[in-house]
């Protein structure tokens, strides 16, 4: 009876097919990967046996390079936790980060992941969460604050993270971040006073009353005076200018 019972449990109940080495299955969607590294079993539940086996192949190369990382120290570690300590130690001086950004993080949903499940999806779905009120620059500056404290916590905490899932390499920044604002001429834009347009003009756009503004005598004359006075700033009448120039020049 035992061993009927052994022989179902080998099999995939969904495929039909024999289960991988290392694979049991627990009911629909609960495929149980199991792995001893260092005397210490780990075990991973999956929602297909595909893979449960791609992760027991996985395991077994990263463990023979030298470059597997045991995923348990991250279960007991939320992300809340790194932020509040980045902030303590490493945020003293920058007092707008300190009562701007850093409570943004802390209220959001992502702080109280564990680090265990702090994927690439849960910091994209941040992202789009900031990005329903706020500007896209605000947006930027949260992301790359999340990744410095992430990087900080990988280098100098000893946090065992495979990856920053913040980082501009595995998330997408929003558009238009490092916007300028730029005033370029446009018709019909609302214009400072203008000197009257030449007798063969009807009808200008803001170009145009540009130019005739700067081609007029009372800015050239304004030009001449600045360039010899060294003062760009203070208007000079004609008067002023026959006052100010000798006779002989």
């Amino acid at each position: 009876m035992a061993r009927t019972k052994s022989a179902e449990n080998a099999k995939d109940p969904a495929t039909g097919r024999p289960l991988p080495d290392g694979v049991s299955c627990r009911g629909p969607k609960q495929y149980r990967a199991r792995k001893l590294v260092n005397g210490q079993r780990i075990i991973r539940t999956f929602d297909t046996a595909r893979l449960a086996r791609a992760w027991l192949e996985e395991t077994s190369v990263k463990i023979r390079e030298g470059r597997h990382i045991d995923v348990r120290a991250l279960d007991g570690l939320m992300l809340r936790t790194l932020i509040e300590r980045y902030r303590d130690e490493c945020m003293a001086h920058r007092d707008a980060d300190r009562t701007g950004h850093i409570p943004a993080l802390l209220r959001d949903p992502i702080a109280d992941l564990k680090l265990s499940r702090l994927t690439v999806p849960a910091v994209r779905g941040f992202r789009d969460r900031q990005g329903k009120d706020l500007a896209a620059a605000t947006v930027v500056k949260r992301l790359n604050l999340l990744a410095s404290i992430l990087n900080h916590a990988m280098s100098e905490w000893d946090v065992p993270l495979s990856l920053n899932p913040a980082s501009g390499r595995m998330i997408k920044r929003p558009t238009g971040a490092d916007r300028k604002r730029n005033r370029r001429l446009q018709e019909d834009a609302p214009e400072s006073p203008m000197p009257p347009l030449p007798p063969n003009m009807t009808e200008a756009s803001e170009y145009d009353r540009l130019l005739a503004a700067v081609t007029s005598e009372s800015h050239a004359v304004h030009l001449h005076v600045a360039a010899r006075t060294g003062n760009a700033s203070t208007p000079c009448t004609w008067p002023e200018r026959q006052h100010r120039w000798p006779a002989s020049e």
